[in-house]
């Protein structure tokens, strides 16, 4: 037997049960030691972060079923239903109704889930428009994907967008060449265009540097719900699909799916970051540092970052400590 929730309610039930367990590991603080304390409150988010996962997966499969239409590409949270196997128990759906259930109950809803299903909410869609500029399609759908991923990750949270105002070089370029010019014009004109010419390059270079705000902006916010870094470079190859270097583009659904298989297989190399154990790529700090665990969470984050940095957006990261000397 199953028992049919939304993807937001399930995604609600799983954000309140690391809550809880996080409020739980707080009361106990007092009685143990720092060290033990970060350990257990890390452990609760990557159990947060695998069960994440594990959905995300069959999210991208109900969506490599549903995409034979296009209607599949245009996709929102609440297109989606999770199916709950619930062993014949019909307390269990008693309890998905319930504002607040119990932890206990909370813990078998998070961890019960067998498939997800797509319902698309757009009905009208023409097949020649489906079939036009099939890889921008595809782009828009991977985008997409990645935004939901975001939202599963994030708690809830879409990604932070920045937009650009919908004016191109090109466009600012051009000048009304319609209707005879008279020849004294001809200078008012030469210095119109030079003016403009400037004014597109100062344009690109706007572009340029808001894209590059977008990204830093983007994985920041990964980082800070704790997002693995395999996690965070899947989710902005997603969402940045347009930018992103060929080699590593995602060009199918499938290729998704493939991905967090991959990551499923092996959560010890591809989600438990070695920044738990103070280090990332060739920083490490030992296990010995005592009393800055702030700062060397500074530096841990801005190795991370430069790690994640595949498109030269934010290669350089500057940290200052305070402190007295030797301290």
């Amino acid at each position: 037997m199953t028992t049919r929730i939304s993807l937001r309610q399930w995604l609600s039930f799983l954000i309140l049960l690391e809550k809880r367990k996080h409020e739980a590991y707080t009361r106990e603080e007092n009685g143990d030691t720092t060290t033990n304390f970060v350990k257990k409150k890390k452990a609760a988010q990557l159990e947060y972060i695998e069960t994440a996962v594990s959905v995300a997966l069959l999210l991208v499969q109900a969506l490599i079923v549903s995409t034979s239409s296009p209607a599949a590409r245009h996709i929102v949270i609440d297109n989606f239903t999770v199916l709950i196997d619930d062993a014949g128990d019909a307390r269990i759906r008693l309890v998905t109704l319930e504002e607040n259930p119990g932890t206990e109950n909370l813990q078998r809803i998070v961890k019960s889930v067998t498939q997800l299903e797509f319902t698309s909410s757009i009905t009208d869609v023409s097949s020649t428009h489906a079939n036009a500029r099939q890889q921008e399609s595809d782009d828009i759908l991977l985008r997409e994907v990645g935004k939901l991923l975001h939202q599963l990750f994030c708690r809830g949270i879409k990604p932070p967008i920045v937009t650009i105002t919908n004016v191109s070089s090109r466009s600012v370029c051009s000048l009304d060449e319609g209707g005879a010019v008279e020849d004294h014009q001809d200078d008012s004109i030469r210095v119109a265009q030079k003016m403009l010419r400037k004014a597109s390059i100062s344009i690109r270079v706007a572009q340029k540097m808001l894209r590059k705000a977008s990204i830093y902006s983007l994985d920041e916010h990964l980082l800070s719900y704790g997002v693995p870094k395999n996690l965070c470079r899947l989710i902005t190859d997603l969402i940045r699909c347009e930018g992103v270097n060929e080699e590593t583009k995602f060009r199918s659904i499938e290729g998704v799916a493939e991905e967090l298989m991959q990551l499923i297989s092996k959560p010890d190399v591809f989600v438990h970051d070695s920044e738990a154990a103070g280090s990332t790529g060739n920083l490490s700090f030992g296990s010995t540092l005592y009393g800055r665990r702030n700062e060397a969470s500074s530096f841990l984050r801005a190795a991370t970052l430069v790690s994640l940095d595949t498109m030269e957006m934010h290669s350089k990261q500057f940290i200052l400590v305070e402190g007295l000397p030797g301290a």
